[in-house]
């Protein structure tokens, strides 16, 4: 049995994603430049040329991004033995 995959559309896989020819098993490491959904086509061949497919959605979500600052935060100067509050 071999397995080959394309895009639905019949173009080649994003370069991040790899199928093995003989386990089918997928493989690769998406970056948040490939966020979106892929719509894949899977097809396994047997020794007869025999051939199945399906199709499946794999859906590429953003990880957790660090948080940004939306404006600096300005120094601060608190005086010993008093409260001191900053929001």
């Amino acid at each position: 049995m071999q397995y080959r995959a394309y895009l639905e559309d019949g173009s080649r896989l994003p370069s991040w994603l790899r199928l093995d020819a003989i386990t089918g098993t997928f493989s690769g490491k998406p970056s948040n430049n490939d966020i979106g959904e892929y719509f894949i086509k899977v097809m396994a061949l047997d020794n007869y040329y025999t051939s199945a497919y399906d199709v499946f959605k794999l859906s590429v979500l953003n990880d957790n991004d660090s948080p940004k600052l939306s404006s600096e935060i300005p120094d601060q100067t608190a005086l010993e033995n008093s409260p001191f509050s900053f929001t």
